[in-house]
């Protein structure tokens, strides 16, 4: 059971090993072109999970005071995001009602790893930690594909919070439960294979919003908008 064991070296060597295999079953070359292939998917996501609870493991060893701080710093910037999100959402919504009844709305979060200005924030003790970040990322942003959906709010109002989530949130943070995290940076741990560690050095998120005229399915209007948030950094 990797959350049993204590030494950090054996971790890094453990990490090592994974993200080799990882490498090995998402890419392929051919004719000197990168491609990341979707055939090993279960391999990978398996490979992936690993890395992720490798990763936490060490984050557990090495937490200390300026590790709770730079954790309640990213989770306070994610929910502010939700917050800044809906608020817009509900603007923009009221705004199209106003036009039309039959618009539909949705507002997301995402997140897209660039991997030629990955705009990461290093962790302070980096070295300890012995990952591969930008390369790492950026298979996971592949293999994702167009899943990147953090959080959403849909019409009136709807968000992940609607559902009442905390019931079912097993990923409060075993090193720091005096902080709850707030969904998106639950669902990047809990669904996307990202780590804690990964969490709290990524930077470019977006915000993506798209409204549809009811009545007209196949001329239906699309108005796709994407901007980054404005806070993007500790």
């Amino acid at each position: 059971m990797i959350s049993s064991i204590t030494n950090a070296d054996q971790l890094r060597m453990m990490l090592t090993k994974c993200e080799s295999e990882i490498e090995k079953l998402a890419c392929s070359f051919q004719k000197g072109q990168e491609y990341y292939c979707i055939s090993n998917n279960q391999e990978i996501w398996k490979k992936l999970n690993k890395r992720a609870e490798i990763l936490n493991r060490l984050f557990e060893l090495h937490f200390n005071d300026d590790d709770l701080v730079r954790l309640s710093k990213v989770n306070s910037l994610l929910e502010t995001y939700e917050h800044d999100l809906e608020a817009e959402h509900a603007r923009m919504y009221a705004m199209l009602q106003a036009i039309d009844k039959r618009y539909l709305f949705c507002s997301l979060i995402e997140y897209w790893h660039d991997d030629k200005n990955p705009q990461l924030e290093p962790l302070d003790d980096d070295a300890f930690y012995g990952s591969r970040w930008n390369r790492m990322l950026d298979i996971i942003d592949h293999i994702y594909m167009y899943d990147c959906v953090l959080y959403d709010c849909n019409d009136e109002g709807y968000t992940p919070y609607s559902d009442g989530w905390r019931e079912y949130d097993n990923a409060s943070f075993s090193m720091a439960p005096e902080v709850q995290p707030c969904y998106t940076f639950w669902n990047l741990i809990s669904f996307k294979a990202y780590s804690i560690p990964d969490v709290l050095q990524m930077t470019t998120y977006k915000y993506r919003q798209e409204a549809f005229l009811l009545g007209d399915y196949m001329s239906s209007l699309k108005q796709p908008t994407e901007n980054t948030p404005q806070s993007s950094k500790l």
